[in-house]
């Protein structure tokens, strides 16, 4: 009622300064014309609504468009790490044969532990191309970073499917798998963490927990593709077939991984909230230095070097974790332990799908509703409390098929629910201009460290001192991380 007696006011008001009177005519004409301005304010504010929902829905296309095709990078990717681990030891026999004159030996395990050891060696090259991509992602732009790291993923893994072994060169077989490998592990630091920066950057930080889950997830189901691929190959095909050749199949297939560096290149959009942050601070002079701060300097700096050193130390678990239960495992079960496990292959991806694929986003899911912290404690306790018991459970061979499988789903379990808030967890960390450098150091030093040295370790341990001290190296693992996440410095929530 208030509102209708002020329009009455001003209408009269409007009526006196026109005409100084009761005009019949021109009160007629203002109110045409009022109505007649309603009704095209009306029909603006619709094409407005409209434009707007349109917008929202490409935006949320393009969001969509980004995120699959930053997962597809990391699924490609992670399938060449997988094909590798699981047929380490065929690589092993072809360019490290225990008898140079003979390549069916009753001892692979030499062979083994020599080509497990090159894979290794491929993650200590992970920190440089993290301190590379990051550099350029968050100097420029995380898509740039995203592009370059899947066109440099492409190349090395079909040249491992054309390199000679050493029935064919000799030990420069061996030098030129090195040289592959580590180019491998070059392109792989960068792109996995550019890929769950920028996708988790797209997203309100209510979801950072739900959406990071993805990214990793992305590897996973990668490591997964790979599996069933080496399942499907080595049930098809005989241990001579594959030595002969057929091993290089998989390999020559990863050129593919090329085409969605295509697709992010041409059809994926930055963000541009993240991009007018970065272009913001790339011209912020330091007071000290007279100039802007390198995206390393920042992240070495004294209020993040902290945060940096504890991340370091809470990837230590999923590094070490991952490649033993997943990668390692399968190679123990066929071939290091009496008598062998059978379905070895099938038990694995099974328990890789299961904890590592489906539950996955619902752990990421519980930290944004409880906590990251409570979540990564539980799954952390878990690992460091069981291992060495289920480990000796799965030592004891086939005729415990059952344990075997609760064994390894168990252990899954508990590192699903550790690793994947840790995903959301890592980029809160950081403020975006030093954030993608941050992150990609942390998290490959761990994985250089820990991950990739975790299965030569793992065979090691148990040529030396039993099955038993694989479960202690894996409770260790999970101390340190347990350590790094609760002693990391508290800031101020970062964009």
């Amino acid at each position: 009622m208030k509102s209708t007696h002020q329009h009455q006011h001003q209408h009269n008001d409007i009526h006196k300064d026109v005409n100084n009177g009761n005009d019949d005519e021109t009160t007629s004409l203002l109110t045409k014309n009022h109505k007649h301005t309603l009704q095209l304010s009306n029909s603006i504010s619709d094409i407005n609504d409209n434009d707007n929902v349109v917008h929202n829905q490409e935006s949320g296309q393009d969001d969509l468009r980004s995120t699959l095709a930053s997962v597809a990078g990391n699924i490609l990717e992670w399938y060449d790490f997988a094909i590798y681990g699981y047929f380490s030891d065929v690589i092993g026999t072809l360019f490290f044969p225990s008898s140079p004159n003979n390549d069916d030996n009753d001892n692979n395990t030499p062979s083994i532990l020599s080509s497990l050891l090159v894979f290794g060696l491929a993650f200590f090259a992970r920190p440089l191309g993290g301190l590379l991509l990051g550099y350029i992602g968050d100097t420029f732009r995380r898509k740039r970073a995203l592009e370059v790291s899947l066109f440099l993923m492409a190349f090395p893994t079909f040249f491992m499917g054309c390199l000679p072994t050493y029935s064919t060169v000799g030990g420069w077989s061996a030098v030129w798998l090195v040289m592959v490998r580590w180019m491998q592990g070059l392109s792989v630091g960068g792109q996995q963490m550019t890929s769950l920066v920028f996708v988790v950057e797209g997203r309100a930080r209510g979801e950072w927990g739900w959406y990071g889950s993805f990214a990793m997830m992305a590897s996973c189901l990668g490591t997964l593709l790979g599996e069933v691929v080496g399942y499907l190959m080595r049930k098809h095909y005989t241990t001579d077939q594959l030595l002969r050749g057929y091993w290089r199949i998989p390999f020559l297939c990863g050129i593919f991984v090329s085409l969605a560096g295509y697709y992010i290149q041409h059809h994926v959009r930055d963000h541009d909230r993240i991009d007018s942050i970065l272009m913001e601070k790339k011209h912020h002079i330091d007071p000290e230095k007279h100039r802007p701060l390198t995206p390393l300097e920042l992240a070495w700096s004294r209020p993040l070097r902290g945060s940096l050193l504890c991340v370091t130390a809470a990837v230590f678990l999923w590094a070490g974790g991952f490649y033993i239960l997943f990668v390692w495992l399968v190679i123990f079960m066929t071939d290091l332990v009496y008598p062998p496990i059978p379905y070895a292959f099938v038990i694995n991806a099974s328990c890789l799908f299961v904890t590592m694929v489906v539950l996955f986003p619902f752990a990421g899911w519980l930290s944004d509703v409880w906590g990251r912290k409570v979540v990564m404690t539980w799954g952390g306790v878990g690992v460091a409390l069981l291992s060495p018991v289920a480990m000796d459970v799965i030592s004891r061979g086939g005729g415990n098929l059952g344990g075997v499988v609760a064994a390894q789903m168990l252990l899954g379990v508990c590192l699903c629910l550790y690793a994947s808030p840790m995903c959301a967890w890592m980029v809160e960390s950081f403020p975006p201009e030093a954030r993608l450098t941050s992150v990609a150091i942390g998290y490959n030093v761990a994985l250089a460290l820990a991950g990739g040295m975790s299965p030569s370790l793992a065979t090691w341990l148990v040529m030396e001192y039993g099955v038993m001290a694989v479960g202690y190296l894996l409770s260790a693992s999970a101390i340190v991380s347990l350590l790094g996440l609760h002693l990391a410095p508290k800031h101020d929530e970062y964009l």
